[in-house]
């Protein structure tokens, strides 16, 4: 290294420990200036807020000697951040759409062949948890109605087959063959022979075996109080998840057993050669005709898969608020028996949470907005001023359409009814309902064009337009 390159580093060196000391003066003199300007502040007013951390204080202290109103500055600064945030909202909107479009054309072709709209968090993919989970919940259910099913079984074997006046075996009917004992108690169930008992025994367990089915079928339609009940700890032991599954898989048995059922009853009265007298002329019989010939109205429509995809959604449904009619006839079947009680009470409740959804949870919108899509439209209201809070997706949990609950204890991607009685008076369909990702205040609807329905409110709306409606919800 060179003399002239020595120096050259001696002048550098130098030359940074002035600066440096320099800039040390500087800030020294700052803070002395800012120590004695807070020295000298004036006593603020006795109401002023101290609970700041200290820097924020200092601001403060200082914007009250400068006479600058903090208040109006921090709604200021609210404001900003409002507009900002609605900003990005707004800038959102076209991504949410069309992403919601998509599932909700998914979940739209499950509503077009069932009533109750899929839970999502339970199909979506890695919900193995949920399922799992929510299948455990379920295995309660299914072992307390198996035990109770168990329970009628051997009831109705005592109570039939036994002696009297345990059963109903007696010695004083006309047996026929080597029976001293046979059953007699009325024409409908008389059983003189070996064979007549064998179909007695069929016809009588497979009835006594729908008792609890009954009930069961009944009470997950109930959705309002379904509703109630997923807000209370018992539910956690209980599941109210996954009603509508459970009525299906009730609804089916209860056709398997009741044609069961009817079908040994004909067989011992033919066999007796009394089937006329007893299925025309008797309360028994003609009950139980119409009631047979209505069930595959209810169940064949709906379960089997040739019949869904071949007959309107619009056709099924009305073809099933026959079942109203079926339980009345269930009602009047057996008068001897406990099956009006047992129909009557799971009917009315039924009933009652029906009416009450109509009357009370069934909401007016007067001007909601429909935008036609490519392949669906979409609906945007107002929420009705009734209408509970917290059941949308995108609302207090951020949008997260897999979230079980939210803190109002209903089902994050709920589901409500809509009736457009400009398209139909007397159809209301089942939609997944969605926050309006740009209005707390409003829901919206994205239905995906499938049925007859959805394709005549598309082809009735050309522009957007603004048209009354009904809302019925919402339900989890």
């Amino acid at each position: 290294m060179t003399s002239t390159d020595e120096t050259n580093d001696d002048c550098n060196s130098c030359d940074k420990n002035v600066s440096s000391k320099e800039e040390e003066e500087k800030e020294e003199e700052k803070d002395d200036c800012h120590c004695s300007n807070i020295q000298n502040v004036q006593q603020p007013p006795e109401n002023f807020d101290y609970v700041y951390p200290l820097p924020e204080r200092v601001q403060k202290e200082e914007q009250f000697i400068k006479g600058e109103n903090v208040d109006s500055k921090k709604s200021q600064l609210q404001q900003q951040q409002q507009q900002q945030q609605q900003q990005q909202r707004q800038q959102q909107v076209p991504v949410d759409l069309t992403a919601a479009t998509a599932s909700a054309a998914k979940l739209n072709q499950s509503f077009a062949d069932s009533e109750r709209p899929r839970n999502v968090g339970l199909y979506r993919e890695g919900g193995l948890c949920h399922f799992v989970q929510s299948m455990e919940r379920k295995r309660v259910m299914y072992i307390v109605v198996g035990v109770a099913m168990a329970a009628c079984v051997i009831f109705i074997i005592i109570a039939s087959f036994a002696p009297k006046p345990i059963g109903l075996l007696s010695a004083d009917c006309p047996c026929v063959g080597p029976l001293d004992r046979c059953i007699c108690p009325r024409p409908t169930v008389e059983a003189l022979t070996y064979f007549q008992m064998f179909c007695l025994a069929n016809s009588r367990v497979a009835a006594y075996v729908c008792y609890p089915l009954y009930l069961l079928m009944f009470l997950t339609m109930t959705h309002n109080i379904n509703t109630w009940f997923k807000t209370k700890l018992i539910s956690e032991f209980f599941p109210v998840e996954g009603m509508h599954h459970l009525h299906v898989w009730s609804g089916t048995v209860i056709g398997i057993l009741v044609t069961w059922h009817a079908l040994w009853h004909l067989i011992r009265w033919g066999v007796q050669g009394n089937l006329p007298n007893l299925l025309f002329h008797t309360q028994t019989g003609w009950t139980g005709l119409v009631a047979i010939l209505i069930t595959p109205l209810l169940v064949l429509p709906m379960k089997w898969e040739y019949l869904r995809t071949r007959m309107p959604f619009e056709l099924r449904k009305g073809a099933h608020y026959l079942s109203w009619v079926w339980a009345i006839m269930l009602m009047k079947h057996a008068p001897a028996r406990n099956v009006f009680w047992i129909v009557g009470s799971a009917f009315l409740l039924y009933l009652l949470d029906w009416l009450y959804g109509y009357f009370v949870t069934t909401f007016l919108v007067p001007s909601a907005r429909f935008v036609r899509m490519e392949s669906a439209i979409m609906i945007k209201m107002k929420k009705p001023k009734s209408f509970p809070g917290g059941v949308c997706v995108g609302g207090n949990n951020g949008g997260d359409i897999n979230s079980r609950n939210n803190q109002n204890g209903y089902a994050v991607g709920g589901y409500c009814y809509i009736c457009l009685p400009w398209i139909s008076r007397f159809e209301w369909h089942a939609f997944s309902v969605f926050q309006d990702p740009t209005d707390d205040q409003s829901i919206c609807f994205i239905i995906a064009v499938t049925g007859n329905w959805t394709k005549a409110l598309h082809r009735s709306i050309t522009e957007p337009v603004y048209r009354r409606g009904w809302v019925s919800g919402p339900l989890p």
